[in-house]
């Protein structure tokens, strides 16, 4: 039997967790009840030939070009001060640096990335703190320098209000 139209567009635009519902890409994120902003990569607008991988959880890769890049609509209802934080792997024996850029509005924070044992080995950074305003924006990463066979793998962006 084939389900009907209604429930098949549904099913394909709600992506379900142990958690509860999770963001869609596209869809707009707001901030959690602590201010912070958690943006996965399955919520992710992918700009370029980057692709999404299954791995322990979604992950973008393939981040091979300069010009690829990744955006996130997100709603900052609390202005101030957060911390950029980044979940991402990278290879060591297939990458001799990797710098990026978190872009929220013209707000900006760069880093380079230190390598991880291989492209399935996750480690979190602390990038640097942002100042953000109250407002309906885009949340961008971007590739800066890439000296080897490719940026990063990613598998989330976290704003943390610095208090």
């Amino acid at each position: 039997m084939r389900a009907p139209a209604v429930i098949t567009l549904l099913s394909s635009l709600l992506l379900c967790s142990a958690a509860g519902l999770r963001a869609v890409e596209g869809e707009r994120i707001a901030q959690a009840a602590d201010g912070s902003l958690t943006l996965p990569a399955e919520a992710a607008l992918l700009i370029g030939d980057l692709r999404r991988q299954e791995m322990q959880r979604p992950t973008i890769g393939f981040w091979g070009q300069l010009s690829d890049y990744v955006r996130w609509q997100v709603r900052v209802a609390r202005p101030g001060r957060y911390m950029v934080h980044l979940l991402y792997a990278i290879d060591r024996a297939g990458c001799r640096r990797s710098v990026c850029r978190v872009q929220v509005g013209d707000a900006q924070v760069e880093a380079g990335l230190p390598m991880t044992s291989s492209w399935y080995v996750f480690s979190r950074i602390q990038m640097g703190p942002i100042t953000l305003a109250a407002q309906a924006t885009s949340v961008e990463v971007h590739a800066v320098e890439m000296e080897g066979v490719g940026l990063m793998n990613l598998q989330e962006v976290r704003l943390v209000p610095v208090p």
